[in-house]
């Protein structure tokens, strides 16, 4: 997941781009950086499942060198920033047919 920022008339949209095995996919966060801030692990989570098809326990998303396993944690805590990146793999069989 890369983070961009486009500028728009009502201000910055921060946006995730979501790589996975379902291919790559372009996902609106939030339009400030106090929501960003705000944003947790679960969060993320559902906004990606809007996208990828799939059940949210069968997602795994790393960070650098973290698995991001607390729903609750924010995204902050894991280190996440503006155009971090994070690696979106499935945890079961079931989910990756889902979305292949």
């Amino acid at each position: 997941i890369e983070l961009y920022t486009i500028q728009n008339p009502k201000g910055k949209i921060y946006q995730v781009k979501v790589s996975g095995v379902g291919g790559m996919k372009v996902i609106d966060l939030c339009s400030t950086s106090a929501e960003f801030n705000r944003l947790t692990v679960k969060d993320l989570k559902e906004k990606i499942m809007q996208e990828f098809p799939g059940k949210s326990e069968d997602l795994c998303m790393i960070s650098v060198d973290q698995h991001m396993e607390d729903d609750d944690a924010l995204l902050s805590s894991y280190g996440i920033q503006h155009l971090s990146a994070i690696m979106l793999v499935c945890k079961r069989k079931h989910f990756l047919s889902d979305i292949c």
